[in-house]
């Protein structure tokens, strides 16, 4: 599984990504990172650093649409996407 911003997304570069490429992001992380299969809802919470008790949580309300996908968010995620990792990054997500 790879995530691709297609045409649709091309012809509106600079724009927030929408919920379906988060989920897609997160699925293509997972891979990329070695888990065979997509992040959890919690494990992409935290590896964006969301707070409060359940990261999960904001990561559901942005992928059914509840809470709209900032700029800056769609950044972060397009950046771990082409490689980015911060430093003292791993990739063992389970806490």
């Amino acid at each position: 599984m790879g995530y691709e911003r297609g045409a649709a997304t091309a012809a509106r570069e600079g724009d927030a990504m929408t919920p379906d490429e988060m989920r897609d992001a997160r699925g293509a992380l997972g891979h990329m990172w070695g888990y065979g299969r997509p992040l959890t809802m919690r494990e992409m919470g935290l590896v964006l650093r969301l707070r409060g008790k359940d990261p999960g949580a904001s990561v559901r309300d942005y992928e059914t649409g509840k809470t709209e996908i900032s700029g800056p968010l769609s950044l972060a995620i397009e950046a771990l996407l082409a490689g980015f990792r911060p430093p003292g990054w791993s990739p063992t997500l389970r806490r």
